[in-house]
């Protein structure tokens, strides 16, 4: 029987990330891509559930992070995730990605929003400059070909919009960032949540093919 997100919560080991947790070779060289991205400027320290999310992330083909608001979720798993995917090409344990999507709550908010820090993001650092020699900005997609001339699109939806049937070089995504799909004004539209289990349970299921 599946658990409720209140049971998940209340069983989580909190810990272990105290006492035995030994990061993953990939988790660590994501925080080292963070500071390289930002020439070692960054404003906090990566705390020790970062560690464990990106180990997560790895080990899994679908994840649910809960996280509170500030934690940084949508600018690790997101703003860094996609600029790590473009700058190297691949992620460990699922190889390559040539196409991704990113379903936000809307095109003003969370599309518009992401792609503003992704261009400031690389504007600003000699590192992805370096290593992803062209970039291409628009509000709704964000496409890059890297050092070695591997070629990385994303592009953005909006949780009431429809992503069936997206391609981008005669290939669907293999990975779907879905970040914040429910404003608080939306919490309490039955319509709008049906809308939106549809596009996690069917759309990008089956818009999906994982490697």
């Amino acid at each position: 029987m599946s658990k409720s997100l209140e049971q998940l919560v209340n069983e989580t080991d909190y810990v272990k990330l105290e006492n035995s947790y030994v990061p993953s070779t990939f988790a660590l060289s994501f925080i080292n891509f963070i500071k390289l991205v930002n020439g070692g400027n960054e404003e906090n320290k990566s705390p020790i559930f970062h560690l464990d999310m990106l180990d997560t992330v790895e080990n899994n083909n679908n994840v649910l992070i809960v996280s509170f608001r500030g934690s940084a979720k949508t600018s690790m798993m997101a703003e860094y995730y996609i600029l790590y995917i473009a700058t190297y090409g691949k992620l460990p344990n699922h190889g390559y990605v040539d196409v991704g999507m990113y379903v936000g709550d809307t095109m003003d908010n969370g599309v518009k929003s992401l792609r503003n820090n992704l261009q400031f993001r690389y504007e600003n650092s000699e590192f992805l400059k370096k290593y992803i020699p062209q970039a291409k900005f628009t509000d709704v997609e964000w496409e890059f070909i890297n050092i070695e001339g591997h070629k990385t699109s994303f592009k953005g939806f909006a949780a009431q919009t429809g992503v069936r049937g997206f391609k981008k070089y005669g290939k669907r995504p293999t990975i779907a960032i879905m970040d914040d799909l429910l404003s608080d004004k939306n919490a309490s539209s039955d319509t709008i949540i049906n809308d939106i289990e549809n596009i996690i349970y069917k759309s990008c299921n089956h818009n999906i093919c994982m490697q």
